[in-house]
């Protein structure tokens, strides 16, 4: 399912719930909606965007439940607190973007035993504390690509990549 520039996204939302049970893809960007990212999404979901919203709350913890997981784009909506350490439950997870939200603490340790991970991008947050050394043996390893925009963040990242947005 795929809302671009939704103008009836009340509406739409409630069709959305219906279909959920079935979906591999969920594209819900570019909408202006706002509230959290929903508790009960498919364990069938393979691709999640979500991005570019006004999404104003944190990332579930149960999102660690959807093990099928590939692309996770949450990026340019307010999201806040921190990354849920559950992330790294997720053994198929190829690319992460949360970049552009009100994320802080730190960044999980648990992210680097992905194995499939190719892209993780963290930028313009609140991030802290230094970069999982897990993390930055996959970036020199040549299997993972890390950015991370020094600006808002206070985390030492030896291995990051810094891109401008």
């Amino acid at each position: 399912m795929s809302l671009v520039e939704c103008r009836l996204c009340d509406q739409v939302l409630f069709l959305w719930y219906l279909v959920l049970s079935i979906e591999e893809v969920l594209e819900i960007f570019e909408t202006e909606i706002s509230g959290s990212i929903p508790d009960t999404l498919p364990r069938s979901l393979e691709f999640l965007n979500m991005a570019l919203n006004q999404l104003d709350s944190t990332i579930p913890t149960n999102i660690g439940d959807l093990v099928l997981l590939e692309h996770i784009f949450l990026a340019y909506n307010n999201l806040n607190g921190t990354l849920p350490t559950t992330l790294g439950l997720l053994t198929n997870l190829e690319v992460l973007h949360v970049e552009f939200n009100q994320l802080s603490g730190t960044i999980p340790t648990e992210l680097g035993n992905l194995k499939k991970a190719q892209v993780y991008t963290f930028k313009n947050n609140y991030f802290q504390g230094i970069m999982p050394r897990s993390i930055c043996l996959q970036v020199e390893a040549g299997i993972l690509v890390v950015h991370l925009k020094e600006d808002l963040s206070s985390m030492i990242c030896s291995c990051c990549t810094s891109v401008r947005p």
